[in-house]
């Protein structure tokens, strides 16, 4: 179930800010400074980098933590005046990396929307073309939209966390994690918006945060176990509702696999196997991704965007 915006707030139809203050965003930062630090995503990153049985080195494990803290230090970020997209109800927040990789996700999206292969100089002929048109912006940044909807309130989360594993100084997501994202993923790894490693990603650590915040889950210090899945899809919460949740269940080809679409009862039908495979799945991703998450789309909205340039205006 897509939710639709009714903006209720705010001065000359501008959304009232609520949950993208100062304040709520210096919270969500330094839960990332948290998580990154943390023993628990020590351990869920050791397993990522551990190929054929061999474990990495503390200084490896070191090494991706600290790319990853300087990308979060250093990003910029700034409220928008005026809609990132087309409309106040189009696009929520974007993170912009910088150029190189912002020409990589012009080449993963061609191929995504059209099937076909483009070369990195026809990804830099589209760039020149987007920025003659004033559709990018600064390098290894944040724009944030005012945010009123509750569903909505971790999106500054979300674009601190694009930051994290998308920033100048690495911190990308392991080959070994992206390997389970296309063994779990509705369709395969970037078949569609929410299957893109960084937005698969971003599901799974936003429901944490939400998960911490309710007093359901600490992934500072704990695995996440079967108990936890049962208080995420049977508690008594309003993280079901989130945007987040939705798209982390939308992710999943298990839940697909129940119903052919998995927007409406998540979990609450399909037979016991089909119900097994979906919470071993949530189970084994909550524990062997770190931190680092995304952003969902579909024809009429973009909750967030890891640059606008990656999909010709968000739209």
């Amino acid at each position: 179930m897509r939710i639709s915006r009714n903006i209720k707030g705010g001065v000359g139809n501008i959304p009232e800010n609520i949950y993208s203050t100062r304040e709520e965003n210096i919270k969500k930062k330094k839960w990332i400074y948290n998580m990154l630090a943390s023993s628990q995503n020590r351990k869920i990153i050791e397993k990522e980098l551990t190929v054929d049985g061999v474990k990495p080195s503390e200084e490896e494990v070191q090494k991706l933590i600290d790319e990853r803290w300087r990308n979060l230090r250093s990003v910029s970020v700034s409220m928008a005046d005026k809609p990132i997209g087309p409309t106040w109800d189009s696009i929520y927040g974007e993170y912009i990396p910088e150029k190189s990789e912002q020409l990589q996700n012009l080449i993963a999206r061609h191929k995504r929307i059209y099937d076909e292969d483009i070369t990195i100089e026809e990804a830099e002929d589209l760039w020149k073309k987007l920025e003659r048109e004033g559709r990018t912006g600064k390098e290894h940044s944040i724009t944030l939209q005012p945010q009123e909807r509750e569903g909505y309130k971790e999106i500054n989360l979300e674009e601190y966390l694009h930051a994290v594993k998308g920033g100048p100084e690495g911190g990308r997501i392991p080959k070994k994690t992206l390997d389970l994202i296309d063994k779990h993923a509705a369709g395969g790894i970037d078949s569609k918006y929410e299957t893109i490693p960084d937005e698969f990603t971003a599901q799974f650590n936003a429901v944490k945060y939400k998960m911490q915040e309710e007093g359901l889950f600490n992934p500072i210090e704990e695995d996440f176990t079967e108990e936890h899945y049962d208080k995420l899809m049977k508690g008594d919460h309003k993280i079901r509702e989130s945007a987040h949740f939705m798209r982390m269940m939308e992710s999943l080809k298990y839940n697909y696999d129940m119903w052919g679409f998995s927007e409406d009862y998540y979990g609450e039908f399909g037979n016991k196997k089909q119900k097994e495979k979906l919470k071993n799945a949530v189970i084994k991703l909550m524990n062997n991704i770190s931190v680092r998450v995304d952003e969902p789309r579909d024809d009429k909205q973009t909750w967030a965007s890891i640059g606008k340039e990656a999909y010709m205006g968000g739209v």
